[in-house]
């Protein structure tokens, strides 16, 4: 699935230019994953990344790459209480950690 407007998606349909297109299913997973992260603020981490890994494998070994798991653990510590954390707070710290 190609993803860009104007320029680069007339490049891609002209077949001008070379340009990378990520394959649909990756929405799918990152739908699950957010899913997962929304469905119960209570979650261990060892339960997220075990149904992380259910989602996909290269998703849990990208997490893992990236830090989640420490990064994750240091949010929980500094959030005055575990029912504080909003849906807008924990895709903040994924987005942060999957851009950074």
């Amino acid at each position: 699935m190609p993803f860009g407007t104007g320029r680069s998606m007339i490049d891609f349909t002209s077949k001008k230019k070379n340009i990378f297109v990520y394959d649909a299913d990756i929405y799918i997973i990152l739908k699950d994953w957010l899913e997962l992260l929304h469905s119960d603020l209570s979650l261990k981490l060892s339960q997220i990344l075990n149904e992380t890994k259910k989602i996909h494998p290269e998703l849990y070994n990208f997490l893992e790459s990236r830090g989640f798991s420490k990064d994750w653990e240091k949010f929980l510590r500094t959030a005055n209480q575990l029912s504080s954390l909003t849906t807008r707070e924990r895709t903040g710290l994924m987005h942060s950690k999957l851009l950074s």
